[in-house]
């Protein structure tokens, strides 16, 4: 059991009115029609269609090469979210028009709860990919752990850089609760508290993953880098916190 298993999910028992502050969702099936070859007029034109606050649509304007990594982890999140609760009454289905997670995200519950965790984790997850794969001018390999281990062999490839994930995430997604709720509201306490918690679980499960080098499959020299869960552990993980998930109370 990893140490921040213990911050559990939260949720509050009111109803709560949908903001700008999850807009931002139905990136999972816009950004496909962002393109990212054309020149920065015609790129800022495309975030200022997209269905976004103010602050992200700036964001967008300069990490354009990101906001498709952003919709990847929506969709990402939309299908594990799907997956996790394929035998619920409730499963993570797209709403009519498609809304993403129709009404359920209105409502604070453990199920909006999940939701907040779930796709704060899919945009770390994909924007540390990205990265790591090369498609944004704006980050890279984490390539601060080099040398030898005392077991002998080397640090090398590419190691996922989750922090800079991380902080994008939280730029995305929580500056936004930030700047459209009031500071003791209790929907924005509650989001930001699970955004976190989903993060978290990424930052808390990177494993080292190793290749060996050497004639006919000796491994004479092993490099190895630290790489991101599977997001279906991800999205396991998560779900166990769902179904322990606490009440919260306010005074407000």
């Amino acid at each position: 059991m990893d140490c921040f298993h213990k911050v559990l999910l939260l949720f509050v028992l009111v109803s709560l009115q949908l903001t700008e502050a999850m807009y931002w969702l139905a990136l999972g099936t816009q950004t496909s029609a962002i393109d990212t070859t054309h020149h920065s007029k015609h790129l800022r034109n495309q975030c200022n269609a997209l269905y976004l606050h103010q602050h992200q649509r700036e964001v967008c304007w300069n990490y354009t090469d990101l906001i498709r990594s952003v919709g990847e982890g929506v969709r990402l999140s939309i299908d594990e979210c799907q997956e996790q609760f394929r035998y619920r009454k409730w499963n993570c289905s797209i709403g009519k028009k498609g809304s993403v997670f129709g009404p359920m995200i209105r409502k604070a519950s453990r199920e909006s709860a999940f939701i907040s965790g779930i796709t704060s984790a899919g945009v770390a997850f994909a924007v540390t990919e990205a990265c790591a794969e090369g498609r944004s001018m704006h980050c890279r390999c984490d390539n601060s752990i080099r040398g030898k281990t005392e077991a002998g062999w080397q640090w090398g490839g590419c190691n996922r850089p989750i922090s800079y994930g991380i902080w994008f995430s939280k730029l995305f997604i929580d500056q936004v609760e930030v700047l459209t709720r009031k500071k003791r509201h209790p929907r924005k306490q509650m989001n930001l508290h699970n955004n976190q918690a989903g993060r978290e679980i990424i930052r808390n499960n990177l494993w080292t993953r190793c290749k060996c080098h050497g004639m006919s499959g000796n491994c004479n020299v092993k490099t190895c880098w630290l790489a991101q869960p599977k997001f279906p552990e991800i999205g396991k993980k998560l779900k166990d916190r769902y179904d322990s998930a606490h009440e919260m109370e306010f005074e407000y």
